[in-house]
């Protein structure tokens, strides 16, 4: 079945958006990379904490408008800075971003602040990504949504049931578009639970993939860590190539793209959305 079209529109609509529709945006001169950030994190102020309360969310990134900024002006000076330029993300809390903390979705880690970014952040922020946040996850990496940091996550197509786990709130956050791309982790199903639950696709790439370097594992042998995005899968991954042997990833979208993650499968379809780790 050949892709959708991107859709391009002047009053932009980011739910179901992909990395090409967002893309299609920028290059018409409708959408700004700092436009696109302050409706995402509307709708979360509109749906995470208040309205339904997923409860996706743990933290908000402080300088992602600042971000985005410097990413519009880029884009003026000398066009994109990589493939995923302009494309907000949510990272699971189990990962390291530098200025943000790591909490695992726990109180005893709630002050934890990295001194640097994990492999798998500073390989997408080159490529032009820019992290809204952290996600909510099962509490120090395991198990349902539930932690003693933020409480329950709700799935989002059912208050009253869970997100699943351990990335639920990867999952949820891309399923209520309050990201264009979520980064979780996985170690048995907990990308493919989520995103079953959610309403979207999960994949689950080759172990020894991405690097897990500033990534907390529960289980040394089992733990999966790894880049997410929209689009295709491979275009994602190819951002995160392996610098160790510390590795593995996983990845997750809309439901509809499961058909371009097939194992050799490099072509781009516009109309998938992927989470990943």
């Amino acid at each position: 079945m050949p892709s959708a079209q991107p859709r391009v529109a002047q009053s932009f609509e980011i739910v179901e958006a992909t990395i090409d529709d967002i893309h299609a945006a920028y290059r018409a001169g409708i959408l700004t990379a700092r436009q696109l950030v302050q409706m995402y994190l509307d709708r979360i102020a509109s749906y995470d904490k208040k309205g339904p309360a997923i409860n996706a969310i743990i933290s908000l990134n402080p300088t992602a408008l600042d971000e985005a900024e410097r990413l519009d002006a880029a884009l003026k000076r000398t066009g994109f800075v990589g493939p995923l330029h302009g494309i907000p993300v949510i990272m699971k809390d189990q990962a390291d971003i530098k200025g943000m903390p790591t909490t695992l979705g726990s109180a005893l880690f709630k002050d934890y602040m990295p001194e640097r970014d994990c492999f798998v952040v500073s390989k997408l922020k080159k490529a032009g990504v820019i992290f809204l946040g952290k996600a909510t996850l099962g509490e120090l990496g395991g198990g349902d949504t539930h932690g003693s940091l933020f409480g329950s996550t709700r799935n989002v197509y059912d208050l009253e049931r869970t997100a699943g786990g351990s990335s639920g709130g990867s999952g949820a956050g891309v399923s209520a578009n309050f990201c264009a791309v979520a980064v979780g982790q996985e170690g048995f199903a907990s990308i493919r639970r989520p995103a079953t639950w959610n309403g979207i696709a999960g994949m689950r790439p080759t172990m020894g993939l991405v690097s897990r370097a500033a990534t907390v594992d529960c289980d040394r042998k089992a733990e999966l860590s790894n880049p997410p995005s929209m689009g295709s899968a491979p275009k994602a991954l190819s951002q995160c190539s392996p610098s160790d042997q510390r590795i593995s990833a996983s990845i997750c979208g809309r439901r509809s793209a499961i058909s371009s993650a097939k194992s050799g499968e490099t072509r781009h379809d516009a109309g998938a959305r992927w989470i990943a780790m």
